[in-house]
């Protein structure tokens, strides 16, 4: 069996839909001033996240490999190497929120600060625009509104049992599954998408490879000051700013 690329885990479900529902499906493009046209041709959307902290510890080391004057794109990284040595105020004047470059200023690295900063912007973005939509008139037929959030923690979880339920209830919001589905047929349909987890998903990548520490003990907490400080108003925070549950959260 072939390797599958890097982003199997957030491509097979939607893959998977559009296998199913390819025949029946339009592709409608909408705009943030209509969303209620919109809304009602979009199809099912899903939002899929993993942790702060976890997702730097995988990442980082790659982005500080990347940078390093050894690495194959040396030629045009070198010019990042040596933004990455300047001061911390001037590498982080792009974000918004005043409150986080501070702790971002006392981070270990300009590729940690940089991943925190784009995470915490992403994830506020997908919740700011999720709670506009829900506003509308018509927020319970939006797809953006009522989009299921599946955590990586409960996606991949070496619990089985969780793991089935967590892509069942999201293959049946995505419309892959139905109540009319017979059970063995439904069965049939999950061992299918369940199969992609018994393939390492950064098989022939550096990512399958031995990693090395590119997090030191004081960035994990000011890392988890950042998420305590960024979504104490706008989600669960949970173990102190390791991870957030955001509305529509699938088997959290």
């Amino acid at each position: 069996m072939e390797p599958i690329p890097a982003r199997a885990y957030m491509l097979s479900l939607h893959r998977f839909m559009r296998m199913r529902h390819a025949p029946r499906r339009t592709n409608i493009s909408g705009s943030h001033a209509e969303p209620r046209r919109a809304s009602r041709a979009m199809p099912a959307r899903s939002f899929l996240m993993r942790s702060l902290p976890v997702l730097l510890s995988l990442f980082s080391l790659c982005l500080l490999c990347l940078l390093s004057p050894l690495s194959p794109l040396s030629s045009v990284s070198s010019l990042l190497c040596l933004l990455c040595l300047l001061p911390f105020p001037l590498a982080f004047f792009h974000s918004s929120d005043v409150e986080l470059r501070g702790p971002l200023s006392q981070l270990s690295s300009a590729p940690v600060a940089s991943l925190t900063s784009r995470w915490i912007h992403a994830v506020s973005a997908w919740v700011d625009i999720t709670t506009r939509r829900a506003a509308t008139d018509d927020g319970d037929m939006d797809p953006l509104a009522q989009a299921v959030v599946v955590r990586m923690d409960e996606f991949t979880s070496k619990d089985l049992v969780q793991r089935k339920s967590v892509v069942r209830a999201t293959l049946a919001h995505l419309g892959v599954l139905d109540d009319d589905t017979p059970e063995a047929e439904l069965e049939v349909e999950l061992q299918k998408a369940l199969a992609v987890f018994s393939v390492h998903s950064q098989a022939g990548s550096t990512m399958s490879g031995p990693k090395g520490q590119a997090l030191t003990e004081g960035d994990v907490e000011i890392i988890k000051q950042c998420v305590v400080a960024a979504f104490s108003s706008k989600a669960t925070v949970q173990a102190d700013g390791a991870n957030i549950l955001l509305p529509h959260s699938v088997g959290a």
